[in-house]
């Protein structure tokens, strides 16, 4: 960017203050409008000194780690000419007065505050020790998830923009100004819908991964990214596992891989090429869990238990019956009674919102749904399969079982379910659990 004038007067952090950007507007002989003015423009996140190959300029430091750092950047191709009009309109404030210049200075920083951050991007870059065992196997990683990022085109999963691996070991993906789901959990907790809603999203990206041959072994509301219309995104491919042979040594080959919170037991010192599709399942079942529940994390396999269990926490949601049932196929202790893929979850997810959607949900004694009849009211059981309690309903189910009868509080409309004795009646859940048998 052409914008030597401020540079010179950096900081030591290589941001732009207030300070130095009135020094300079003074050297240019003329009077900055207003010193709040200069705290706004400092605000929006000028440049510190640093470029990233043709188009990426440093903003500043999101995270570090052990081996390498996160940065903000931004395509200069878009950000340069807006940071050009800005020092022209500095140059044009001759005086406190000068409202018009004033007021086109206060566009230029509004547009530059309010943009939707479509032109800025996250740079992963590796720390520099290039002759070390563990660079190297750092940029495996990398390598690994750039791998994936370039293959694996799904509206789900963060976006690649750029990378220059090999020559100086970084690349810019898609940046996500509202951080990761792990600092929303409350904005989904209680909601079962709207939850399932967003976690499907999640578990097609997954799904897509699977079809391929990859796992993805990290899988954790931290790893999981939120745009501004609160969709999911699945990022942090680091530990991805490849089903090459040649490609398979990114990780130890028995060392704990992805976070021991979030991880089934039965991985604990898994051999990588024993790792199985399940892994991500496993996670993808305790994510739901957070998300719903609204808290951080459940320590093994135990969603079950009262402290965790979502029909405990929300008594009065009868759709947390469904959702435990799901959990129970995902949050489990042994690999053989998981669902094997992501696509398999999907399935099962599909059917379980159809439920709720429906109305068609599990009941416990005296639990009420509503009526999708006339949508006001809600139905409550009043007969409870008993001979003696369906005749004095007016029905005589001479022979035969009972009827459960729901009556509507608001319209008055009827469900009866009957259970008729088939050879495959014990595999009928409906009688048990008042779901409806057709």
């Amino acid at each position: 960017m052409q914008i030597q004038m401020l540079k010179t007067s950096a900081g030591p952090d290589g941001i732009f203050h207030s300070g130095s950007i009135r020094e300079v507007a003074e050297e240019e002989g003329r009077k900055f409008i207003a010193a709040d003015a200069a705290i706004e423009l400092v605000s929006i996140g000028l440049p510190m000194d640093k470029q990233f190959g043709h188009n990426w300029y440093g903003i500043r430091e999101l995270g570090a780690g052990g081996q390498g750092k996160v940065c903000l950047v931004e395509d200069q191709r878009y950000f340069g000419p807006l940071v050009d009009q800005l020092v022209d309109r500095i140059k044009s404030v001759s005086r406190i007065s000068d409202y018009k210049g004033a007021r086109s200075f206060w566009e230029l920083i509004s547009k530059a505050k309010n943009d939707d951050y479509a032109h800025m991007g996250a740079l992963k870059e590796l720390h520099a020790n290039r002759n070390t065992p563990e660079y190297k196997k750092a940029l495996a990683r990398m390598k690994s998830e750039l791998q994936v990022l370039k293959e694996v085109l799904h509206p789900n999963i963060v976006r690649l923009y750029d990378e220059q691996i090999e020559k100086y070991g970084w690349f810019v993906m898609e940046y996500f100004p509202k951080g990761p789901l792990s600092n929303y959990l409350g904005k989904f907790s209680g909601d079962v819908e709207y939850s399932l809603q967003r976690f499907r999203e999640l578990v097609e990206a997954v799904g897509v991964l699977h079809s391929k041959g990859m796992v993805h072994r990290d899988i954790k509301p931290e790893n999981v990214y939120l745009r501004a219309d609160d969709t999911l995104v699945l990022g942090d491919f680091g530990l991805i596992w490849l089903d090459e042979t040649d490609k398979t040594r990114v990780s130890e080959k028995y060392e704990n891989v992805g976070s021991r919170d979030w991880m089934p037991g039965w991985a604990y010192g898994m051999q990588l090429e024993k790792v199985t599709p399940a892994f991500d399942v496993f996670s993808l079942g305790k994510v739901l869990w957070a998300m719903i529940s609204g808290r951080t994390k459940i320590p093994l396999w135990y969603f079950m238990k009262e402290q965790f269990n979502l029909e405990k926490i929300f008594p009065n949601d009868n759709a947390m019956s469904l959702v435990n049932e799901l959990l129970a196929k995902c949050i489990v202790e042994n690999e053989a009674d998981c669902l094997q893929s992501a696509n398999v979850l999907l399935a099962e997810l599909d059917k379980m919102i159809k439920k709720i959607r429906s109305g068609n949900v599990r009941l416990a004694n005296n639990s009420k749904r509503p009526c999708i009849i006339c949508t006001e009211g809600s139905c409550q059981r009043i007969v409870n399969g008993g001979s003696t309690d369906t005749h004095n309903f007016g029905i005589s189910p001479t022979g035969m079982s009972g009827f459960k009868i729901y009556k509507c509080n608001f319209c008055g409309h009827i469900q009866l379910f009957h259970f008729e004795n088939t050879e495959d009646a014990h595999e009928l859940p409906a009688w048990e659990t008042d779901l409806p048998h057709k």
